[in-house]
């Protein structure tokens, strides 16, 4: 714990525990064996009523805790010691506006599910958090900002970032260093650039799809090796320059699809190994492919090749091979 106070573990990992009523919430403490600071079990609050939560402020970790707040409840406090979960966080709320109640947490084991906040225009909090399993931020409508999260470090399995229509940038996970599972940036429709993941540099699978205003990709500058890229359906992006230092697609390989205005993907100036698929068509704008001939040189025979209806320059396979690599760009 942040004030070095011991564990005092209690409950079971299979207990729930439901907290709906407010009697429920300060009779809880009393409930658990005395000094018992960090409960196994799940705690799942949901209701309409007005709910004060300041009685479990004594709790130094928690099993898992899944929030659903509707009607009623609109500041959350009580968990300012809180430091570690050991499996999820959901909360999910109608009159929150604000997610600044978990100053102190370090570690979440497992998933961290913030969704369908219908007022929160800017998401705080979370800023002590070093370790996630999965993180999910999804069908927010209002938000706009995420300002949180400036110390996460490791993404264990999945970073998610789905149908955020207000969402604008993503610059606040610039401390991220590691991810073993898959980002996914898809259906932000007001998002115009993508920096950030600037201390990224191994990822698995990294899918940019459906953001309709996203016109420049500049992130993910130290990512060198990930499994599978794919960037489709967004119809205003024009540029890749991102992604400056990546040398390797293994696995699925790249995917770049059916963006209407994109002109070139230079980014992928150092990318010269793509295993088992390379597609990029459906592009009607690119001409700048140069990027994709070290990695067409290098490709096995078992690898895909499908290069088609872009623009002039990057028409086909033989049409890349044929204007050679990209120019060396004088310093």
């Amino acid at each position: 714990p942040a004030d070095k106070t011991p564990y005092v573990r209690c409950g079971h990992p299979d207990t729930t525990v439901f907290l709906g009523t407010q009697a429920s919430i300060d009779g809880f403490q009393k409930s658990l064996p005395e000094g018992c600071n960090c409960f196994l079990g799940k705690i799942q609050a949901a209701g309409t009523a007005h709910l004060d939560f300041r009685p479990l402020n004594f709790l130094r970790g928690l099993g898992h805790f899944k929030l659903f707040l509707y009607s009623g409840t609109d500041t959350l406090r009580g968990f300012e010691h809180l430091d570690t979960v050991y499996g999820d966080v959901q909360i999910s709320s109608v009159k929150l506006a604000h997610l600044d109640a978990f100053q102190q947490l370090k570690s979440i084991g497992g998933y961290l599910f913030i969704s369908r906040f219908a007022r929160m225009e800017r998401l705080d909090g979370f800023n002590q958090l070093r370790h996630v399993g999965n993180l999910v931020l999804s069908s927010n409508p209002d938000l706009k900002e995420i300002r949180g999260f400036s110390r996460l470090k490791e993404v264990t399995f999945a970073l998610l970032v789905v149908t955020n229509p207000k969402l604008l940038d993503l610059d606040a996970f610039h401390s991220l260093r590691k991810n073993g599972g898959v980002i996914s940036i898809r259906g932000n429709a007001l998002m115009k650039d993508l920096a950030g993941f600037s201390s990224l540099q191994r990822t698995g699978l990294i899918t940019i799809e459906s953001n309709m205003a996203l016109q420049r990709i500049a992130g993910f500058s130290c990512v060198d090796t990930m499994e599978t890229l794919s960037i489709g359906d967004n119809a205003s992006l024009r540029f890749v320059e991102g992604f400056g230092k990546l040398k390797r697609i293994n696995y699925f390989g790249l995917i770049v699809r059916s963006n209407p205005l994109l002109e070139h993907i230079n980014g992928f100036r150092s990318l010269d190994q793509i295993h088992n698929k390379i597609l990029v068509e459906e592009n009607p704008a690119l001409t700048g492919c140069c990027c994709l001939y070290k990695g067409i040189q290098s490709a096995s025979a078992s690898t895909t090749i499908t290069i088609g209806r872009n623009a002039a320059g990057c028409q086909s396979k033989e049409e890349v091979i044929a204007r050679g690599p990209c120019k060396k760009t004088r310093s």
